[in-house]
């Protein structure tokens, strides 16, 4: 092997090392960039998880004050000067209490509370209890329409 011969050689040596070292580097930053971009997904998809977590309890925690405040409104109907503690066992807030407190002859105050030691009621309502009892006397007291005509009354 003559000088040119052994200098192309060893150059040839030199650019297969250098070039396996920038595949190398190139490979390390692929398997980075696709780990970033792995991590940033999962963050994404909790973040996103714990939105809807978020939406669903506010969700219920909605229905089951509404609930409570239906179930109080019902009470009154029956018994307009009655002080009520109401508990729904079905509701998935088990703790969600609401309480019916009589404030004149013809008014009650409703609180609803989502959990027990609350200072501050998810809802507070006067209720005129007198025109509770008056509507449902009204609604008693007139003939009962057929489903049909009640559609027609409806559709007008």
């Amino acid at each position: 092997m003559n000088f040119q011969e052994n200098f192309q050689h060893q150059k040839r040596i030199r650019n297969a090392g250098s070039r396996t070292g920038s595949l190398l580097l190139l490979c390390t930053l692929a398997a980075v960039t696709l780990s970033l971009g792995g991590l940033a997904i999962l963050q994404s998809h909790s973040r996103h998880l714990a939105m809807t977590k978020s939406t669903e309890s506010s969700v219920q925690a909605r229905m089951a004050s509404d609930a409570l405040m239906q179930r109080a409104v019902a009470q009154l109907r029956i018994d307009p000067t009655a002080k009520l503690m109401l508990v729904d066992k079905e509701s998935p807030l088990r703790s969600a209490y609401g309480e019916v407190v009589p404030i004149s002859r013809t008014q009650s105050q409703v609180n609803i509370f989502l959990y027990k030691g609350a200072k501050v009621p998810v809802i507070s309502r006067i209720i005129d209890t007198e025109k509770l009892t008056s509507k449902s006397k009204e609604a008693s007291s007139s003939t009962r329409s057929t489903p049909t005509s009640s559609m027609r009354t409806l559709s007008r």
